[in-house]
């Protein structure tokens, strides 16, 4: 359960890191910040969007497959 343990810790991070980087996103659109600014926060936070689902995937995948195997 220690993989599984990992995999829940850096899901943990991503979900923060993804939760500051809208925040980020909602506070530069609202100032007066320039378009290439946005840009990048905005490809940022579809970065950090992706590698959460990834890994949210994989650990439902771990699980899934820990109890078949538990199963049998």
């Amino acid at each position: 359960m220690q993989t599984e343990n990992k995999m829940l810790t850096k899901i943990n991070k991503f979900e923060k890191r993804l939760k500051e980087a809208k925040r980020i996103q909602k506070h530069l659109e609202t100032q007066n910040t320039p378009l290439i600014r946005i840009h990048e926060i905005k490809r940022i936070v579809n970065f950090l969007e992706h590698e959460y689902n990834v890994h949210l995937f994989a650990s439902k995948m771990v699980k899934l497959t820990y109890q078949n195997e538990k199963k049998n």
